[in-house]
């Protein structure tokens, strides 16, 4: 029987098949480059793919690759997941012609279902003789055929959507990065105010704080109650402090008027663990009033986020801002579900952007910043070292810490800028603020493994 003309990356799938490698990882093994990943740690992931019946192993091993090369190909391009499935669309899609080709019961069970067949053999007229001591190679090539075309799939999307997007990447920081004068001194790259913290949450106060000085503000100043002042100056005590007349959770303390918090700020950032009392909202919409009235920059993250259906509708005007929600988040900020918006998160933060008249920053392993005329950015570098508590805390504030120093030349003629000339300033800081906080995980990640990365070992590595 005349053999096929097989693929390259078929020919490579083949190679690793013969080498030893199972099904699922001579699949997955071809696509390592695409994946971005080095090869050993894709190999090495996909070793336990592949548990299908007894006479099914090796073909649910070759779906089984190739769903980890679909998916992780996607995750690159900035495609998500549907939220109901770990298979994505485009999976679901090649599986279907999988099954088309192998037989209707295939692999059941990778999707998340059960099979009442326990054997099902692979069709003989699909098995040609020359595979006939290892019939499951005919599923590793045609797995790899699908893999190909899914890639094609979705590089011709990625393309179409970069014509509306910008990547931001290196370059992109580079040029758009607060500059900083050699001769400056601590007053030149600006403050930054917060409002942070609460008894159960004091470490989003220390990371938040840690963000904006690593990005290079020339002082942070917050104001929360004692105990999460006093974890903040044991951790950080370049950072400087306020006691409002009463604290943030409702505790009382010696103090001064909240409002003179943000007299000499910069930037105020507000929401990271700063708890849901209701002195946490009044504290919140004081200083947003302030800000308001003389068009401080504010970054809004986690409770701030939370408040701020509630806030926009009580104050006749937000100071320009910039939010930063994860999906949870924005499905509330957009009254609807994690599942519905998943699927395009990039129309999702334009929405954020356009509803909440401010620069949104919707997080995700693919992250996009929008502005409410339409402007799009979008870095896709999935890294799950970032999957961590904190990690959301120190990104808000390195926007911050950003948006610092890019308004402080500005002094108090900051009043004067036109909305589009802070939308375009703040668009700018967001977008650069999550460039260093991906590229300060990757760093990180260098150095041990990603389950093991904590916030404050990638706000080491910011630079």
């Amino acid at each position: 029987m005349e053999q096929p003309i097989l693929s390259e990356k078929q020919l490579q799938a083949k190679a690793l098949f013969e080498a030893g490698y199972n099904c699922s990882q001579s699949v997955a093994g071809a696509f390592w480059q695409e994946m971005g990943l080095p090869k050993a740690t894709v190999l090495a992931t996909v070793t336990g793919f592949g548990g299908g019946f007894a006479r099914l192993r090796e073909v649910c091993g070759a779906v089984s690759g190739m769903v980890a090369a679909i998916s992780a190909v996607q995750q690159k391009y900035g495609v998500t997941p549907d939220g109901k499935k770990k298979n994505y669309p485009l999976v679901q899609q090649y599986i279907s012609a999988f099954e088309d080709h192998f037989g209707s019961y295939l692999c059941r069970e990778l999707l998340g279902l059960r099979s009442k067949e326990r054997q099902l053999p692979i069709p003989s007229e699909r098995t040609p003789e020359w595979y006939a001591n290892r019939p499951c190679l005919d599923a590793i090539l045609y797995a790899v055929q699908l893999t190909e075309q899914a890639l094609l799939q979705s590089a011709t999307a990625f393309e179409q959507t970069q014509a509306a997007v910008r990547v931001i990447d290196r370059a992109f920081c580079r040029a758009n990065r607060p500059v900083r004068p050699t001769d400056g001194h601590k007053g030149s790259f600006g403050t930054v105010a917060c409002l942070c913290g609460c008894a159960q949450y004091r470490g989003a106060a220390v990371l938040a704080c840690t963000g904006a000085l690593r990005a290079g503000a020339g002082l942070v100043r917050l104001a929360a109650p004692e105990p999460v002042i006093a974890a903040v100056a044991a951790a950080r005590p370049e950072v400087t402090f306020f006691l409002p007349e009463q604290g943030c959770s409702g505790d009382r303390a010696e103090t001064q008027p909240l409002a003179s918090l943000i007299q000499s700020a910069t930037v105020l950032l507000a929401g990271c663990g700063l708890g849901r009392a209701p002195q946490a909202f009044s504290a919140l919409k004081e200083l947003l009033t302030v800000a308001a009235s003389r068009n401080i920059p504010t970054v809004l993250d986690a409770d701030g986020l939370y408040f701020l259906p509630e806030l926009a509708h009580e104050l006749s005007q937000l100071p320009p801002l910039i939010i930063t929600p994860h999906p949870g988040e924005a499905a509330r900020l957009l009254q609807t579900t994690v599942a519905q918006i998943s699927p395009d998160p990039a129309a999702a933060a334009c929405r954020l952007a356009r509803e909440y008249h401010s620069v949104a920053v919707l997080k995700g392993s693919a992250t996009y910043v929008a502005t409410p005329d339409g402007q799009l950015a979008g870095l896709c570098a999935p890294n799950d070292g970032l999957a961590t508590g904190g990690s959301g805390d120190l990104l808000a504030g390195i926007i911050a810490g950003l948006t610092a120093q890019s308004f402080a030349p500005f002094g108090e003629s900051v009043k004067e800028l036109s909305w589009a000339q802070a939308t375009q300033q703040l668009f700018a800081n967001a977008a650069c603020g999550v460039w260093l906080h991906s590229d300060a995980a990757d760093r990180a990640g260098q150095k041990r493994s990603s389950a093991s990365l904590l916030p404050l070992d990638i706000a080491e590595e910011l630079q």
